[in-house]
């Protein structure tokens, strides 16, 4: 997308054409096709009815350099965010040029003051602006509706707080609705916007009216550069909305407090289009139904260095919905945001998504408290999920279907009714070497990871101090088969199978881990196996594990069995192993080797 100064260069290089036109054109009046004489007063008459066009009749000579510091250089940094702050109009400038005006490539300028400031909360208007330049305004609240239709830069002069397009709660302050445009706005708040647009949703299945601080719908550009969108709303996509292959990129930009009351999209909706975010943060963003930070539909989005915090959904997707299309996002938080249904934080339907060096904390809500994975492709590296909570499946990871590869993912102090850390089911196609699940916790069973109907092989995994409240501390193995190599189960507690619950399992193969300090209150405080679920176990130490009854080591019962080779068994309490259909206690306190099924163990 381009920016102000590869906007700038683009019109430079269109001048010469510009005025060899003018020339043939002299003529031509505003109101009828570019170019445009460039002599006289070029202003069209301003009507002050609300939301009334006013399109201008402005010179279409190109943005020109001006006396105050507009560089659009978008070049990225590791920590801070690029400044567009630009000077407020001293006194000559508002004695020169007037508090609102456009400049054009001949050096033109023409004054707008005055269109402008018919403008006001009862009736706000609208300004087509209509042919390409710059558009400088000064610091006041503007109660006008821009609506761009040739190529232009809107910059804001002062504090970017003190530079307001308002929407009056009545229309959308920016709106490009033509194709092969490129607009660029710098250091401004869009303020009070209220979607007036009406488009059709989801494969024309809905209508519904969007884009209430900015809507671009066509193949153009639309750069967001030191800009505030904020209290706006409409029925989708409160902040604005993107459609129809527009590309939308923003730099240093912030959403806040804005609202989709009907259902998706509070930030932002974007529709078969794209954005590129920059250092953006969306701020206590609100939906009626989901995506109340922002809602992609079949778009490809990029994140860098961004902040979502404090956004509500009322269903599902308390910060980014995801349906189909792609994300990407590094070095980027999502915290404190809500849903009570489905994640309140992260939820990816159908998509491609890759997440670098982010973290998901303290987010509340429904089934994936940090990330809700349904069908795709999701790639982790370096992320974090914490102190998320949510009352149904996976307090940090909730993944039905498609696949995930993870490296270095850390998954800690995370709360779910199942799977504390992770919830996995449905054949998910999981590659998770080298995770860490420290200090989750299950109301009910899978502290750290609950599996269902899931095959899944780990190697190298640390689960520590996780917690079930029912069974499995650290593994509750349900209708599915499970494989650990190099792993640590250290200090994991629950009622039955501190550390791995194997129930109806279609096997449990342990190969070079370590069972340390597990607790069971009641029964296996390593692993418990039940109704036939059959588990292979070597060159295995298994150490001062407590049971409350039995099984200090592993505790079988209902025909399931063990084969354990090689194994270390030390300090178990009140024995190693204990065979619950023969109601027999073994203890070896050496390496061992030995099979057990439910008439013994020999």
């Amino acid at each position: 997308m381009l920016s102000s100064v590869l906007l700038t260069a683009l019109l430079a290089c269109d001048k010469a054409a510009m005025e060899a036109a003018d020339t043939a054109a002299a003529d031509t009046t505003a109101a009828d096709t570019a170019p445009l004489d460039s002599g006289g007063d070029t202003r069209a008459d301003t009507d002050t009815g609300a939301a009334t066009d006013t399109g201008t009749s402005t010179d279409t000579g190109t943005s020109t350099d001006t006396s105050t510091d507009t560089d659009t250089d978008t070049g990225t940094t590791d920590t801070e965010p690029p400044d567009y702050s630009v000077d407020a109009c001293d006194e000559a400038w508002l004695s020169e040029r007037g508090a609102v005006s456009f400049e054009a490539a001949d050096g033109t300028w023409t004054d707008y003051s005055a269109d402008f400031s018919a403008g006001t909360v009862e009736t706000p208007i609208r300004f087509n602006l209509s042919a390409p330049g710059t558009l400088h305004l000064c610091e006041g609240e503007w109660f006008v509706g821009l609506e761009l239709e040739a190529d232009a830069l809107v910059v804001g002069h002062g504090a970017p707080e003190a530079v307001l397009l308002s929407g009056a709660a009545q229309q959308t302050p920016i709106r490009l609705r033509i194709d092969d445009l490129s607009a660029t706005l710098q250091n401004l708040t869009l303020i009070d916007g209220a979607g007036e647009t009406s488009v059709s949703l989801f494969e024309e299945t809905s209508t519904a009216v969007v884009g209430g601080g900015l809507f671009c719908d066509g193949v153009s550009t639309l750069t967001l550069l030191g800009v505030t969108v904020r209290q706006s709303s409409a029925g989708v996509g409160g902040g604005g909305y993107i459609g129809s292959g527009c590309a939308l990129e923003a730099w240093s930009t912030d959403f806040v407090d804005n609202e989709a009351r009907n259902t998706s999209g509070g930030g932002l909706f974007l529709d078969y289009a794209s954005a590129s975010l920059y250092f953006v943060q969306m701020l206590g963003g609100s939906s009626g139904y989901n995506g109340a930070a922002f809602t992609s539909y079949y778009s490809d989005v990029l994140i860098e260095d961004a902040l979502f915090e404090d956004n509500s959904a009322g269903r599902d997707a308390g910060a980014i919905y995801l349906i189909a299309g792609s994300l990407e996002m590094s070095r980027s938080q999502l915290r404190g945001n809500s849903a009570p249904y489905s994640s309140p934080a992260l939820l990816l339907s159908s998509a491609e998504a890759a997440l670098t060096d982010v973290t998901i904390s303290g987010n509340d809500g429904g089934d994936g408290g940090g990330i809700n994975h349904r069908g795709g492709t999701l790639h982790l590296t370096g992320v974090t999920l914490e102190q998320n909570r949510t009352g149904d499946h996976g307090g940090g990871l909730s993944a039905s279907g498609g696949s995930i590869v993870a490296s270095g993912l850390i998954i800690r102090n995370n709360q779910a009714s199942y799977g504390g850390g992770i919830y996995l089911s449905n054949d998910v196609d999981a590659t998770l070497d080298g995770l860490s699940l420290v200090n989750n916790r299950a109301s009910g069973d899978g502290g750290g990871i609950y599996m269902h109907q899931q095959t899944l092989s780990l190697e190298g995994v640390v689960f520590q101090g996780n917690e079930a409240a029912d069974n499995g501390g650290g593994v509750h193995i349900q209708q599915s088969a499970l494989e650990t190599s190099g792993c640590s189960f250290t200090s994991n507690t629950a009622t039955n199978g501190g550390a791995v619950y194997a129930n109806l399992s279609e096997g449990y193969l342990s190969s070079n881990d370590t069972f340390e300090d597990n607790t069971a209150t009641n029964r296996g405080a390593a692993l418990f196996a039940r109704a036939q679920s059959d588990s292979a176990l070597s060159s295995c130490a298994m150490t001062g594990g407590y049971a409350g009854r039995s099984g200090g080591g592993i505790y079988l019962s209902e025909r399931s069995s063990a084969e354990v080779t090689d194994c270390l068994l030390s300090d178990n309490t009140p024995d190693d192993v204990f065979v619950g259909d023969v109601s027999q206690s073994y203890t070896w306190d050496t390496t061992a080797s030995f099979s057990c099924d439910s008439d013994g163990c020999e």
